[in-house]
């Protein structure tokens, strides 16, 4: 199968390489450091997004029926389901054994690298295209860029990093969500020992 993407918008780098970072002591080098990494490279993936996936999100979030109509509460949704909004959330997690994931659990690749190891949630904004879905069964790819990553300093006067990614999911519709995110990196807090 061709790539999905390669339908609608050029081809770019495919970096899905993990890259090793040495330790950077200030924010605007670890800023630096990830846009000269980075700079003009898309992270692409692809799943297949799978009902059973599907249907335990849905219900853990205490919903039986999908859309109205669609109980799903003991049987996953038919291949060609629309997810609703926001459940692409589910899919695209990260691959990879414990060591090469954050503290918190998160891909490490758009990270600012040692010390700037504590995420913390900044913004961000979900954009549906009109008239598209991503569907239960689909192939989807993701689509990851680096948009931004820009030294800052927390009120206490401690060195961070904001760092900007765009994601956007691309099915048999075409583009179907732009999703962007904001995380601020910061240095980790030190435990009281």
């Amino acid at each position: 199968m061709a790539s999905l993407a390669r339908q609608t918008r050029p081809a770019f780098c495919r970096c899905t390489a993990r890259t090793r970072r040495s330790i950077t002591t200030n924010a605007t080098d670890a800023a630096s450091r990830l846009l000269d990494t980075f700079a003009g490279k898309d992270v692409v993936r692809k799943q297949l997004l799978d009902s059973n996936q599907l249907q335990r999100l849905s219900l853990t979030l205490n919903r039986k029926e999908l859309h109205p109509g669609i109980d799903i509460s003991s049987e996953a949704p038919a291949q060609g389901t629309p997810l609703p909004p926001g459940y692409h959330l589910v899919y695209f997690t990260p691959v990879g054994v414990e060591s090469e994931l954050g503290m918190d659990g998160t891909d490490k690749t758009f990270n600012a690298g040692a010390p700037f190891t504590r995420r913390m949630w900044a913004g961000g904004k979900m954009q549906f295209v009109e008239g598209t879905s991503l569907k239960a069964g689909e192939m989807v790819e993701e689509w990851t860029r680096l948009v931004g990553a820009t030294p800052k300093k927390s009120r206490s006067g401690d060195e961070m990093v904001l760092v900007d990614v765009e994601k956007e999911f691309w099915g048999r519709d075409g583009l179907v969500v732009k999703d962007q995110r904001q995380v601020f990196v910061r240095v980790e807090a030190i435990q009281p020992g």
